[in-house]
C-alpha cells in the first residue's frame, strides 16, 4: 500500500495531524453550510461525526475527499494540501463510503470491489496477486463474497452498502471515510461493520464516520464531532460531547444519560414527557 507520508519543514515544531483542517467552510450560494471548521485528525482513531440532520456531515466528508472545493479554508493530508493532490494520489490515501451510490451500469460485485485497487495500478495493468488478494479478504470481511457474480443492480440497499465498504477495505487507504453506512444495515451487520472499524483503527487508519445513531457512536468511537448549525460545536471524548445539555440544545431531545453495562458506550433515553403531544384527529387531518 502505497500512501503518502507526513510532510514536514524544519520550522515545523510537531508531526501534523496526518488529516487537517483550517476555516474549512462552505456556501452553495444560498448562505454558508459550514463555517470555520478546526480539525486535527490521527490516524489509529475512530473518530464518530454526530449531529442532527442537514447540518452538514456530508458535505464535510466530501470536502475531506476533495470531491467539493471549499469556498474558504483548506484541508491538508499528510502535511499536503488535498487541492494539489491528484485523483490518483489521492485516492491512495483517503477512501469514501457514500450513503449509497448510483452505479450506472450493471457490474458484478466482485468488479465493483475491484475498483478499490484501480488507485495502484497502471492504464493498462492487470491486477496481481496482492490486488486480488486485497479483493478477497475485503470481500470475505463485509460477508459479501456469496454476492460475487451477481450484478450491483439485483441487490437490496444493504447488500449494496456492505459491497461499497468492501471496495473501500480494498483500496486499503490510510484514511476511511465512512458516510452514515450502517443507515440501510441490520443489526447484525450494523454491528459488524462497526467493529471492523474498529480493527481499522487499530490496524493505523484513521476511521471517520457520519453516524446517526448516538448510542452506537457511544459504544465505538473513541471520539466524537458534534455538528450544529453548520458548526463544530464540541470535540472530544463520548462523554464529553454526548451531554444532556448539547442533546437539549442542538438535537431539541431532552435525554437521560447512563453508563451502559461492561462498559459499552452510553444508553440514551429520551424523555417522553419532553415530546410534542400527537394533534386530535379531526376531520381536517384524518386520511381517507
Amino acid at each position: 500500500m502505497e500512501s503518502l507520508e507526513p510532510h514536514q519543514t524544519q520550522s515545523d515544531q510537531a508531526v501534523p495531524a496526518f488529516l487537517r483542517t483550517r476555516g474549512l467552510g462552505m456556501d452553495f450560494g444560498n448562505g454558508p453550510v459550514l463555517h470555520g471548521v478546526d480539525l486535527d485528525l490521527n490516524r489509529g482513531e475512530i473518530v464518530g461525526l454526530v449531529g442532527p440532520n442537514g447540518t452538514g456531515k456530508t458535505t464535510l466528508l466530501c470536502l475531506l475527499m476533495g470531491m467539493l472545493r471549499p469556498t474558504v479554508g483548506r484541508v491538508w493530508v499528510a502535511g499536503r494540501p488535498v487541492a494539489a493532490l491528484s485523483r490518483r494520489r489521492l485516492a491512495r490515501n483517503m477512501a469514501l463510503v457514500p450513503q449509497d451510490l448510483e452505479i450506472g451500469f450493471a457490474f458484478r460485485v466482485r468488479e465493483v470491489v475491484a475498483m478499490g485497487r484501480y488507485p495502484y495500478l497502471g492504464r493498462f495493468r492487470v491486477p496481481g496477486h496482492e490486488d486480488l488478494a486485497a479483493i478477497d479478504e475485503a470481500m470475505s470481511l463485509t460477508d459479501v463474497q456469496a454476492l460475487a457474480d451477481r450484478t450491483i443492480d439485483t441487490l437490496s440497499g444493504g447488500e449494496r452498502q456492505r459491497v461499497l465498504i468492501a471496495r473501500a477495505i480494498a483500496q486499503q487507504t490510510p484514511v476511511v471515510l465512512l458516510d452514515e453506512v450502517t443507515a440501510n444495515l441490520d443489526l447484525s451487520h450494523q454491528l459488524e461493520v462497526m467493529e471492523l472499524a474498529v480493527q481499522m483503527a487499530a490496524a493505523g487508519q484513521l476511521v471517520l464516520a457520519a453516524i446517526h445513531d448516538l448510542t452506537m457512536a457511544s459504544r465505538y468511537c473513541n471520539r466524537l464531532l458534534l455538528l450544529a448549525e453548520g458548526r463544530l460545536r464540541a470535540d472530544g471524548p463520548v462523554r464529553r460531547v454526548l451531554t444532556a445539555d448539547h442533546l437539549q440544545r442542538f438535537f431539541r431531545v431532552e435525554a437521560r444519560i447512563d453508563d451502559a453495562p461492561a462498559g459499552a458506550g452510553l444508553i440514551i433515553t429520551p424523555r417522553l414527557s419532553s415530546a410534542k403531544p400527537w394533534p386530535t384527529p379531526t376531520s381536517q387531518n384524518v386520511g381517507i
